[in-house]
């Protein structure tokens, strides 16, 4: 076994579950390596681009890049494939076209959906893009993202309808309200006359993989309704997570 590949995982598995950027000394101390070790590791994590150095401390946490690989690796994991039930529960109880998203690189892709059958629908067909800001699953998604990812999301807002959001202390509060609701909502936000609502599915300890969301027509999808949508779809999300192995105490760590 190569051992400095096993400590460099073990350094990142670490960071993974830490839940703010941490130190040379103390990931050193919690793993029982040597200084030198941990910050040699670290360095080389840097320069690859999986991990971000902060000046005050220093400190250290994972990059955007994990979740980048991990979004793609999920595509290949037929996860809309692991997740079609679940979607089929979403259309028979709300009414509404379900859809599952990943996370990339600012945007929101559409993995899979399953059609309602009302006359009048909202939909996105698989492999559409929408910025994260604008879009429920988006900010459902934002919210497992690093600090540091997300800066970078707000940074670039714009309009794309009279609705959009553009205030990034507004989208900061909607984004960190996912924790304590599970949940988040869209009205018109990335197209006119089309809202939802969306709750982000969850593997390891805290990491959001996916999306499920709902669309439908804004006059349709009242602010109660999305609301109620949401609680529901944080309850599906996840029964999904437990199912992808969602391990929110951290046991699975070996």
């Amino acid at each position: 076994m190569e051992k400095s590949l096993v400590k460099s995982l073990r350094v990142m598995e670490m960071l993974a579950l830490s839940e703010a950027p941490r130190g040379v000394s103390d990931l050193a101390r919690d793993l029982g390596y040597q200084k030198s070790n941990v910050h040699r590791i670290l360095t080389t994590l840097v320069d690859q681009g999986y991990v971000v150095r902060f000046d005050v401390g220093p400190v250290y946490q994972l990059n955007y890049k994990m979740f980048e690989i991990g979004s793609r690796v999920v595509s290949r994991l037929r996860l809309s494939e692991v997740a079609r039930p679940f979607l089929q529960r979403i259309v028979r109880a709300t009414g509404e076209s379900a859809h599952i998203m990943i996370y990339h690189n600012a945007e929101i892709i559409y993995l899979d959906k399953i059609e309602n059958n009302a006359p009048i629908r909202a939909s996105s067909e698989p492999g559409l893009r929408a910025p994260a800001y604008c879009v429920a699953s988006g900010k459902a998604l934002l919210a497992y993202q690093p600090d540091d990812e997300v800066r970078r999301v707000l940074r670039r807002v714009k309009t794309h309808t009279p609705s959009t959001i553009t205030d990034p202390d507004r989208l900061r509060d909607e984004i960190q309200a996912v924790h304590a609701s599970g949940y988040a909502i869209n009205r018109d936000g990335w197209r006119e006359g089309v809202s939802g609502a969306a709750a982000p599915v969850l593997v390891g300890r805290s990491h959001a993989i996916a999306a499920l969301a709902i669309l439908g027509p804004s006059d349709r999808m009242t602010e109660a309704r999305l609301h109620d949508a949401g609680k529901f779809l944080s309850g599906i999300a996840k029964e999904l997570s437990r199912k992808l192995g969602y391990d929110p105490d951290g046991t699975g760590l070996g």
